[in-house]
């Protein structure tokens, strides 16, 4: 493990040009919020400005978030953080012996710190720059930290023949060593293929809601209520002197008798909390691919708008649009606490309530439209309730699950349309996660 140099005792020039090296590489040209993010914290890093350093700054400075926007609810930079070093290490790993300084950014913080890889040549990439040998020699007389591991005075060295130096013992550590270190290495490259891969089904499936300069609409669904007509809210204020009801105020209902039917008003404008937080989720993947979103509920919306524009629509029962797209699916929201499977009549999934217990079950369907009904691509996120929502969001914004999902897809199923039926358990209307009941592809 090389010992950490101080920026400060490192030729920034050496620095900038491994930083240069780092962001030209195929791992880093991918990504243009990585690569935005690693030059930025290597600018403040070496400049020591640690108050440009923190994470609501680097979201805006960045990322182009609000100065006061919420980072528990828009992980941005922590997301982006965890990748640019996921992506160092594979960079590190395929340059071993070329990378003169390496950036690492430890894990709790977001300065990059630099230390030197003396198993390079100090001068590699730089040839003929004599300026820089001679700064490094100068460094290296001025006290940095030389790797003791991989350091060694040649005075100290007794050349002899290899085989006559090691002992049978010495033969069989050399030997157990070379396999472990056989075994590491290709652990990391089978780590570095599975998150390639991982990253990548993750990326496919979120295409036709990330592509192009369109912006994508999260559309919530809204649950019907009942208020209070104005005449009706006077009257309970004339004789409740003391209080100062509204139309959406809680009041004293009658044990006896009824209320009028002209003094109840429909208002269809009520969010859920799961839909609100499923909503959220889907925002901030977005966010994650540099992806623009506009939120809408209510009335809000039309048929022109989802021929336009890739459209989440979230809701089951409270959302028209999901009901209207997916009524003639395989796997639809039947009967207000079930789903059915329309070419399997044997099979159905229902949500049953249990009021003496906090512990719930709540079931949802995932519909990716490639070609929707609408005209345009829709991912449908329908839960029976609320937290069915809530965990169908959070299922397809992860890209574990997905990838357990989609390892065993058919082939092209990045054009193809697709269901997926799911189950949660809830305590106190919050899921604890989702697993998978069907799938179907076509």
């Amino acid at each position: 493990m090389d010992e950490e140099d101080p920026p400060a005792e490192i030729e920034k020039e050496l620095i900038e040009h491994a930083l240069y090296e780092v962001l030209d590489s195929p791992i880093f040209r991918s990504s243009k919020q990585c690569h935005l993010f690693l030059s930025y914290i290597v600018k403040h890093s070496l400049a020591h400005q640690d108050d440009l350093l923190r994470e609501r700054v680097i979201g805006a400075s960045v990322f182009g978030r609000p100065p006061n926007y919420d980072t528990g609810n828009d992980p941005i930079v922590r997301s982006r953080a965890a990748e640019v070093r996921k992506r160092l290490a594979q960079y590190y790993l395929d340059h071993q012996d070329d990378s003169t300084i390496q950036i690492s950014i430890p894990t709790g913080s977001y300065r990059a710190f630099f230390s030197r890889n003396h198993r390079s040549h100090p001068a590699d990439g730089l040839e003929g720059s004599h300026e820089t040998t001679d700064a490094m020699e100068r460094q290296t007389s001025a006290g940095i930290p030389e790797h003791v591991e991989l350091t060694i005075a040649k005075e100290e060295v007794e050349i002899k023949p290899f085989g006559r130096r090691l002992s049978n013992r010495s033969w069989v550590l050399l030997t157990a060593l070379l396999v472990i270190v056989a075994i590491s290495f290709g652990g990391l490259a089978l780590l570095k293929w599975q998150d390639q891969r991982r990253n990548h089904l993750f990326e496919q499936f979120w295409t036709p809601f990330t592509r192009g300069s369109k912006t994508t609409l999260i559309y919530i669904g809204s649950s019907p209520s009942l208020h209070f007509s104005p005449s009706y809210v006077e009257q309970y204020r004339v004789q409740h002197p003391d209080r100062n009801p509204g139309p959406g105020t809680f009041v004293d209902i009658p044990s006896s008798g009824s209320i009028p039917t002209k003094d109840l008003v429909p208002f269809n404008a009520s969010i859920g909390f799961g839909d609100v937080a499923a909503a959220a989720r889907v925002a901030s993947t977005l966010v994650s691919f540099g992806q623009k979103y506009d939120l809408r509920y209510g009335s809000d919306i039309s048929i022109s708008d989802m021929r336009s524009s890739p459209v989440v629509l979230i809701g089951g029962y409270s959302n028209s649009w999901t009901l209207q797209v997916t009524h003639d699916l395989r796997y639809t929201l039947e009967f207000g606490d079930r789903i059915v499977d329309h070419k399997d009549n044997s099979k159905e999934w229902q949500r049953k309530a249990n009021s003496t217990s906090l512990a719930q079950n709540d079931y949802a369907i995932l519909s990716r439209l490639t070609n929707s009904k609408t005209g345009g691509t829709v991912l449908v996120i329908a839960g029976i309730g609320g937290s069915g929502n809530q965990a169908a969001a959070d299922f397809v914004s992860d890209p574990l699950q997905l990838d357990r999902l989609l390892e065993n897809a058919p082939s092209g199923w990045e054009t193809m349309n697709m269901q997926v039926v799911l189950h949660t358990e809830t305590i106190n209307g919050v899921p604890k996660g989702a697993d998978v009941q069907a799938v179907y592809f076509w």
